[in-house]
C-alpha cells in the first residue's frame, strides 16, 4: 500500500515550480527585450499608441541597447565595423582617428628633423640652393668632389679633347683642284691636307678628317693617286675617292684599304650636284658618320704616330721677339716669316701670308684668296709644311705622276710666323713622315723632331724641277 503525499510535501514542490516558472519568464521577458531592440533598429519609433505602451517599448529598447553595448565591449571591432561606426560618427571611432592622424603628424615631423640635421646647427636646407646638408644626425659627411673631364691632344693635330676623343678614325678625301671648279667645300675643316701635282701640272688635295668632320659638303671628289694612298696609310685613313688610276686600284686591292669609292659600292654616300661630271661629285660629313657606320669602321683602331705639337704662343709681343732672335732659313720655294710662295705656276700657285694677330698663314691659290664655300671666307692654316721629293715619272701617255714619297730629305716647318729648315723621313708605306731637325752636315737628326703648333696642318709637297 503507497503511501499519500503529505500536506507539507505537496506546498514545497508547489513552491518550486512557482519559482521555476517565474525564472522562465524573467528568461522570456529578456528575449523578447532583445528582439524588440531589433525591431526597433530597423523600423522608425511608433508616435501613436496609449503612453503605458510607449513607455513599455522605450524601457525595452534601453535594455536591449545595454545588452548590446556589453556584448560590443566584450569582443574586438573588425576594419569593417571600425569604418561603419566612424561614418555613423560614433564618438569612440572619431576619437581614434584623431589620434592616429595627431601620431603621423609628429612622426613626420621628426623624421623631417632628423633628415635636415636639425634647424639650430646653420646645416639646413635653406637659401633655396637645393643643395643637400653635409651633417646628417651630427656625423660630418664629405660632399663628393666635381666631376672635372680629362682633356688630351688629339693625334692628328694636337687640338685637345675630352679624354676619349683623342683618336676618331681618319678620313681622306681627294679633292679637286682645277680652276674652273673652285670655290672649293669642306678644306678648312680638315685636320691635315696634302697637297702636290697630279697629272699634267694640276694639283689635287687629300684632306684628312679627324673622324667624319663636321662639313655640310665637301666637294669636289675625285680620283685616286698612289702616292696619296701611302699618306693615307700611314693614319690608317678610310679613302673617299671617285676611281682612279689602274696603279692606285690595284695599291688599294692589295693593301686592303678602308675603300669608300663612289664609283662602286659606296655609290650612295655621294651624289651628284650642279655642273658637268666629272667635276661636280659630292659627299658631307653626314655620309661620311654613315660608311663609318655601316662598314664598322668606327671601332676599334690602331694607334699611330703623331706628330709633336706645342701650345699657340699667344702673346703677340713674344712672337715678334722670337721673329727677330731667330730669323728663318731661306727657302728655295721662296719662304720668309712672312711669305711662303711654291712655283707650281699659274692658276695652281701657292701662296701663304702670316697674320701676327690671329698667328695663322692666310692662303692664296692660284693668285687669289683660297675661299672655303662652307665658311665663305679665306682659308688659314696654323702649320705650313713644304717637303721637297725626288723628280717624278709619268704613269702613262696622259701625265698621270710616279712619285715616290718613302726615303727622306728637305723640309720645312712654318708656324707661329718662323720657318725652320729640317728633314723628313718616311721608312716604309704604312710609316708616318716625321719631321727631323738637320744637323751641321745636312744630315737628319732623328733625336730630335720638328715641333708644330695645335692645328691644322698643310703639307706641300714639291718634286722638282717645281721648286
Amino acid at each position: 500500500m503507497s503511501k499519500r503525499p503529505t500536506h507539507s510535501t505537496q506546498a514545497s514542490a508547489t513552491v518550486a515550480a512557482a519559482r521555476a516558472q517565474k525564472k522562465q519568464n524573467a528568461a522570456n521577458t529578456k528575449q523578447r527585450a532583445v528582439v524588440a531592440g531589433a525591431v526597433a533598429a530597423k523600423r522608425p519609433q511608433a508616435t501613436t499608441g496609449s503612453p503605458n505602451m510607449r513607455q513599455k517599448t522605450e524601457s525595452l529598447e534601453a535594455r536591449a541597447r545595454t545588452s548590446k553595448q556589453s556584448a560590443d565591449r566584450q569582443s574586438p571591432q573588425s576594419g569593417a565595423q571600425w569604418l561603419a561606426g566612424l561614418k555613423q560618427g560614433k564618438p569612440k571611432n572619431v576619437v581614434g582617428l584623431i589620434i592616429l592622424l595627431l601620431f603621423l603628424v609628429a612622426f613626420g615631423y621628426m623624421g623631417y628633423q632628423g633628415f635636415a640635421g636639425g634647424t639650430d646647427n646653420g646645416d639646413d636646407l635653406g637659401g633655396g640652393t637645393g643643395a643637400l646638408n653635409n651633417n646628417v644626425h651630427g656625423m660630418t659627411v664629405d660632399e663628393p668632389a666635381p666631376v672635372v673631364q680629362s682633356l688630351v691632344p688629339r693625334h692628328l693635330d694636337g687640338v685637345i679633347v675630352p679624354n676619349g676623343q683623342e683618336n676618331p678614325q681618319p678620313v681622306a678625301v681627294m679633292i679637286e683642284n682645277l680652276s674652273s671648279v673652285r670655290p672649293h667645300s669642306g678644306l678648312q675643316g680638315a685636320s691635315v691636307v696634302y697637297e702636290t701635282v697630279a697629272e699634267a701640272g694640276i694639283t689635287r688635295f687629300m684632306a684628312v678628317y679627324a673622324g667624319a668632320g663636321d662639313e655640310p659638303e665637301i666637294r669636289p671628289v675625285r680620283s685616286a693617286r698612289p702616292y696619296y694612298l701611302e699618306w693615307a696609310a700611314e693614319v690608317d685613313a678610310v679613302y673617299a675617292h671617285a676611281g682612279g688610276s689602274p696603279n692606285a686600284l690595284r695599291t688599294i686591292s692589295a693593301f686592303d684599304y678602308k675603300d669608300m669609292n663612289a664609283l662602286g659600292l659606296a655609290a650612295r654616300f655621294f651624289w651628284r650636284g650642279a655642273g658637268a661630271a666629272p667635276h661636280n661629285l659630292y659627299t658631307s660629313s653626314e655620309k661620311l658618320a654613315l660608311a663609318l657606320r655601316d662598314n664598322n669602321w668606327d671601332g676599334p683602331r690602331i694607334e699611330y704616330k703623331s706628330w709633336q705639337f706645342d701650345d699657340d704662343p699667344a702673346d703677340l709681343e713674344d712672337r715678334e721677339i722670337r721673329k727677330i732672335t731667330e730669323p728663318a732659313k731661306k727657302l728655295p720655294v721662296k719662304a720668309n716669316s712672312d711669305v711662303i710662295e711654291v712655283g707650281f705656276g699659274g692658276a695652281y700657285a701657292v701662296r701663304f701670308e702670316y697674320d701676327p694677330e690671329r698667328n695663322v698663314w692666310m692662303r692664296w691659290n692660284g693668285g687669289r684668296e683660297h675661299i672655303d664655300k662652307n665658311t665663305g671666307e679665306q682659308i688659314t692654316v696654323t702649320n705650313v709644311i713644304v717637303q721637297r721629293v725626288p723628280p717624278v715619272g709619268l704613269e702613262s701617255e696622259k701625265g698621270r705622276v710616279i712619285m715616290n714619297v718613302t726615303g727622306e730629305g728637305q723640309a720645312w716647318t712654318c708656324h707661329d710666323g718662323l720657318c725652320t729648315e729640317g728633314r723628313w723621313k718616311k721608312e716604309s708605306r704604312e710609316r708616318r713622315t716625321l719631321w727631323y731637325e738637320k744637323n751641321a752636315d745636312g744630315s737628319t737628326n732623328l733625336e730630335e723632331e720638328l715641333h708644330l703648333t695645335r692645328g691644322n696642318t698643310w703639307v706641300i709637297v714639291v718634286p722638282e724641277p717645281y721648286d
